[in-house]
């Protein structure tokens, strides 16, 4: 009864999803193909495609997540997240450059059937389009609307691929993951949490809407601090560190010159997490830039590592 439950409660989140802030709609279905409406346009996707590359690093979590393997995938550093690399490494999964800037030689030689990137780059859909038939996930969408892009990216990909019913068993899964994580975190519900990241640019104490899975899902209490973070302000000085409440911080690290800055300060010495040895240094791969349901449940697996033993 419980796992019925619980399917039904992804069957209805992602429908929710759909009806409240569509990006991806299949407005007609033969047996040959899928004519799909998107940020792009119309995209005439093939009903079966053996041959997909994908552009985005969400889009390619939650292709694994489905069991799909793409032939191709840009990714948003040279190489391979780490936490997904040796299962396309292993598939023999070309790598057609950076998200940024994909290699458009590198996907012509892929032989895609079907190309799935986000609309943050909608300047490539006309090249794209030329290669094989491109379909945008509505990653920039889904931040318009405050839904979770892990969310969006499996309920567009899903549709792409007439993948909905296995879409809902995966978030059944995945919501079953945080119910009982929710149970294992009781204690330390209450508790002030911040997350922290270590940027090129400098000190960045990520806004709450950001790390969805820690904050709605696991249902963390966030510092207040954090609260009054927004994506328009991002950066903070050593000098503010001491607003900082948080009795427990992950710490994603990304940038050795500020981590040394930030963690040999005084003022961050002297922040009661520190000094009671409750910061977690995270990945900053699924951290940061997984966007799928495979770095959900690992950061829900980072944070049972982290609090559950730190209940007094």
């Amino acid at each position: 009864m419980r796992k019925l439950a619980t399917t039904l409660f992804a069957l209805t989140a992602l429908w929710s999803i759909a009806h409240a802030t569509p990006t991806v709609e299949v407005v007609e279905e033969t047996d040959t193909y899928r004519l799909v409406r998107h940020d792009g346009g119309e995209t005439e996707a093939p009903t079966n495609p053996q041959r997909i590359v994908s552009l985005f690093d969400g889009v390619t979590d939650t292709m694994l997540a489905l069991g799909k393997m793409p032939v191709g995938v840009a990714t948003v550093y040279p190489e391979f997240l780490t936490y997904f690399a040796n299962d396309l490494e292993q598939a023999g999964v070309v790598n057609v450059g950076s998200r940024d800037e994909p290699n458009l030689e590198a996907i012509l030689a892929a032989q895609p059937d079907l190309i799935l990137t986000s609309d943050w780059y909608p300047e490539s859909y006309a090249q794209l389009s030329r290669i094989a038939p491109t379909v945008f996930i509505g990653v920039d969408a889904a931040d318009a609307a405050g839904v979770p892009r892990f969310r969006r990216a499996m309920e567009d990909v899903s549709k792409v691929l007439g993948l909905e019913e296995a879409a809902a068993a995966r978030m059944a899964a995945y919501e079953a993951k945080v119910a009982e994580a929710k149970d294992a975190l009781s204690e330390v519900q209450g508790k002030p949490v911040s997350v922290i990241r270590m940027h090129p640019n400098g000190i960045l104490v990520v806004p709450v809407d950001l790390v969805p899975v820690v904050f709605d899902d696991l249902a963390l209490t966030p510092d207040p601090f954090s609260l009054s973070r927004n994506r328009d302000n991002l950066f903070v000085s050593l000098e503010v560190l001491p607003q900082i409440r948080a009795e427990h911080i992950f710490l994603i690290t990304e940038n050795a010159e500020v981590y040394n800055n930030l963690t040999s300060s005084p003022l961050w010495q002297n922040l009661a997490a520190v000094q009671a040895g409750r910061v977690y240094e995270m990945s900053i791969d699924h951290w940061t830039f997984g966007y799928g349901v495979i770095a959900a449940e690992l950061i829900i697996d980072d944070v049972l590592a982290s609090l559950t033993d730190q209940r007094d």
